[in-house]
């Protein structure tokens, strides 16, 4: 009876330590939803502390007459549309592979991919990292709202 119990109680260890395996990435994205007129709503400023790896930073919320635009439209071309000037126009390719946006051409968005963190019907979060001196590794996020 002992020899079952610790053979079930194996097995129940064994079975709580083992993970189900999912195909789809835990940060991949719907390209699909990227399509669309996107109003920035805040920027994160923060920076990655070198003695624990986590992110640390705050947001900046915008004001929607400081803010701009960025239209996605589903043929790799956009525009980034600023109250005080014209639209600039922009190409992109979304990269599923590494979950990045590169900019292809037209006006530079930034010259580094952004991270896609967040896609959903609502919310577009976009992300970069940067080094800086002594290690210290930058990051920014554009926090944006669908518009249309």
């Amino acid at each position: 009876m002992k020899t079952i119990f610790k053979i079930l109680c194996c097995a129940a260890l064994l079975g709580a330590l083992t993970g189900c395996s999912d195909d789809k990435d835990d940060n991949s994205v719907d390209a699909a939803m990227l399509p669309g007129l996107w109003l920035m709503t805040a920027e994160w400023d923060g920076e990655v502390n070198p003695a624990t790896g986590e992110e640390e930073g705050e947001y900046d919320p915008y004001e929607e007459n400081e803010s701009y635009y960025l239209r996605f439209n589903g043929d790799g071309t956009g525009e980034l549309i600023r109250r005080s000037s014209n639209p600039k126009a922009f190409s992109y390719h979304y990269n599923p592979d590494d979950g990045k946006i590169y900019w292809t051409g037209g006006t530079s968005i930034s010259s580094d991919p952004a991270i896609v963190e967040t896609l959903t019907e609502e919310r577009l979060v976009l992300k970069w990292y940067t080094s800086g001196k002594n290690g210290v590794t930058y990051i920014d996020k554009a926090i944006l709202k669908r518009i249309e």
